[in-house]
C-alpha cells in the first residue's frame, strides 16, 4: 500500500523543529518551517537542509517568515517550540487554522493543545489536535540549516482532541514518524507525562556555579546521588498528582529507561550509563536556560495550577519554584500565560477533565 504523502507545516526551528523537517522530508512528505516569530521580511524560500546522527543525508525544505505561510497550505502542522511560546504561535496561526488540518503539539506542556483546541472552536474551526508527551527526536541545531539528531524514541504517548479522532491522528503520526505511539487517555495525562520540567529544574539548580561560569559539563555525570534524590522527590509530587486525577504513569526513571534503552535501576545509576554510552549532552551555560525559563513557569508552576486544583500538595515542587525565583529575581508569578488563558484559576476537577475529555 503507498504511503499517504503530507504537507507539512512546521513551527519552530530550533533543534527539534529541524530534527522533524529533515526526517519528515527525507520520508517524501513536503516541508516549510517558520521560527515561530512574526518578520516583516519576504519567504526565506528553499534551503538544503542537513542532518546528522540518526539520519544522515540533506533533504530540501521551504523557510517562510510568518504563521500564514506555514499553515494555510498545510494538511499537518506541528508545533515543536519551547512551551513558553506556544500561546504566541498558537494567537498567531490561529486565523490561517482550517478545518480537517491536523496539529501535533510537540512537546506539550501546560495544556496548550486545549487552549489551541478551544479557541479554533471559538472561530468555528473544527481541529484534530494530537498531543506528544515528549518528542518523537531528539537533537541539537548545529547550524541554521544543519541538525544533529541524537535519538529516535521507538515509543512515544499521543493524546487526542477530540478523543473520537485518535485513531486518525495515530494513522497521520505513524506516517510522518514511524514510531510506535501508544494512547494517552486526554491532554492533561501527556501533560503528566511530560518530565522536562522535573528533571531539568532540580539538575540546573543544583549545578549553578557551572552554569554561571560557563563549564562545560555533561549533565548526566552531575546528575549525582543527592541530585537524583530531589529530582526522584519532585517526580514523586508528579506521579501523586497524576494519582489524584487517576492516572499512574511512568517514572521519570522508567521513561530515561524506555527512551535510551537503559538496563540499570535508579535514578543515579541511569544517569551514569547514560553518561557511559553518549557522554553528554553537555548541561547549559546561560543563566536565562530554558531548564528554568521555561521549564520553572511552564512545568512546575503549571503543576502547581494542577495541585490547587486537585487539593495534592506538592512542598518540593514549590520549594524548586521558590528557589528559581531568587536565582532570577524577576521570578516567575503570573508568567505562565497559558494558566490565565484557559482561565485555570477558576476551574474545578471535574470541569477540567470534561474538557480534556470532549469526544
Amino acid at each position: 500500500m503507498e504511503m499517504k504523502l503530507y504537507k507539512v507545516g512546521i513551527v519552530g526551528a530550533g533543534g527539534i523543529g529541524l530534527a522533524y523537517a529533515a526526517w519528515i522530508a527525507n520520508r517524501g512528505h513536503a516541508v516549510t518551517i517558520w521560527n515561530g516569530r512574526s518578520s516583516d521580511e519576504p519567504s526565506l524560500g528553499r534551503i538544503k537542509l542537513q542532518a546528522t546522527g540518526v539520519f544522515e543525508g540533506s533533504v530540501d525544505i521551504d523557510r517562510v517568515t510568518n504563521a500564514r505561510d506555514v499553515v494555510s497550505e498545510a494538511d499537518v502542522v506541528i508545533i515543536c517550540l519551547p512551551v513558553n511560546a506556544h500561546r504566541y504561535a498558537i494567537d498567531a496561526a490561529l486565523p490561517s487554522l482550517k478545518s480537517g488540518q491536523t496539529v501535533i503539539v510537540s512537546s506539550m506542556g501546560s495544556l496548550s493543545a486545549l487552549y489551541l483546541r478551544e479557541r479554533a472552536r471559538d472561530l468555528d474551526v473544527d481541529l484534530v489536535v494530537a498531543s506528544f508527551g515528549t518528542t518523537a527526536l531528539t537533537a541539537r541545531r548545529v547550524l541554521k540549516d544543519k541538525v544533529n539528531i541524537m535519538v529516535r524514541r521507538p515509543s512515544l504517548g499521543v493524546s487526542c482532541l477530540p478523543a473520537s479522532k485518535i485513531e486518525d491522528a495515530l494513522c497521520v503520526c505513524n506516517t510522518l514518524f514511524s514510531s510506535n505511539f501508544v494512547v494517552d487517555e486526554n491532554p492533561l495525562m501527556s501533560t503528566l507525562n511530560n518530565t522536562n520540567a522535573v528533571f531539568h529544574a532540580p539538575l540546573a539548580i543544583l549545578n549553578w556555579t557551572r552554569i554561571e561560569r560557563k563549564e562545560s559539563w555533561p549533565q548526566y555525570h552531575y546528575m549525582t546521588s543527592y541530585v537524583s534524590k530531589v529530582i526522584g522527590q519532585l517526580d514523586a509530587e508528579r506521579l501523586s498528582l497524576a494519582s489524584a486525577f487517576g492516572w499512574q504513569l511512568k517514572t521519570l526513571g522508567q521513561k530515561l529507561q524506555q527512551s535510551f534503552g537503559i538496563r540499570s535501576e535508579g535514578l543515579k545509576e541511569i544517569a551514569e550509563e547514560l553518561h557511559q554510552k553518549r557522554g553528554g549532552p553537555p548541561g547549559p551555560i546561560e543563566v536565562d536556560t530554558r531548564y528554568i525559563c521555561e521549564d520553572v513557569p511552564y512545568g512546575l508552576e503549571f503543576t502547581l495550577a494542577l495541585g490547587r486544583i486537585a487539593n495534592v500538595s506538592m512542598p518540593v515542587t514549590r520549594s524548586i519554584v521558590e528557589v528559581s525565583g531568587l536565582l532570577l529575581p524577576d521570578g516567575f508569578s503570573n508568567e505562565n500565560d497559558l494558566i490565565e488563558g484557559l482561565k485555570l484559576e477558576s476551574e474545578s476537577m471535574e470541569g477540567l477533565l470534561a474538557r480534556v475529555a470532549v469526544a
